[in-house]
């Protein structure tokens, strides 16, 4: 029976202040309890999560009444705060300027891939490479440039290590 008031008691303290640890004190309960209780009890769990948000409502509505008594009274801060916070045309601005260039030219490289896959090719079927072993193919002599067509090469010498 105690603990059923004593856990009352922190849900209603937890509606006065929405902070976990202040709540505990008042009502005379360790934290690693409060956690415990809400691990072992759903329902306690969602009465506490209910009056953590209306603690945390009644707060936010305190404040922003403070703040509009404090522009009231003329105080800059408060009128620069709350224009930045809710005025668009007084709120912090980033301006961004300048061009996106987009350029993507990927085919020579796709070409030159697809050219040496067709030399290797080439040498495996008439039988001058074996088809598994590693193969040297990086020498300058035995790239073709994009203008040239695979038929008119001859099959490059490549190495095999």
């Amino acid at each position: 029976m105690k603990t059923k008031q004593t856990k009352k008691s922190l849900i209603e303290h937890l509606r006065k202040i929405p902070i976990v640890q202040l709540a505990c004190e008042k009502s005379n309960v360790s934290r690693a309890c409060y956690y415990k209780w809400r691990a072992a009890d759903p329902d306690f769990t969602k009465q506490a999560d209910e009056a953590l948000d209306d603690g945390i409502a009644s707060l936010n509505d305190l404040s922003e009444a403070q703040l509009i008594a404090m522009i009231k009274d003329q105080n800059i801060m408060a009128i620069q705060f709350w224009l930045r916070a809710r005025h668009k045309a007084y709120s912090n601005k980033v301006e961004l300027s300048g061009k996106i260039k987009h350029e993507v030219d990927a085919w020579p490289a796709a070409q030159e891939l697809v050219n040496n896959s067709l030399r290797l090719a080439q040498g495996i079927i008439s039988g001058k490479l074996a088809p598994l072993a590693a193969l040297d193919i990086a020498s300058e002599e035995n790239k073709i440039t994009n203008s040239e067509n695979i038929s008119e090469q001859p099959t490059p010498f490549v190495g095999i290590k």
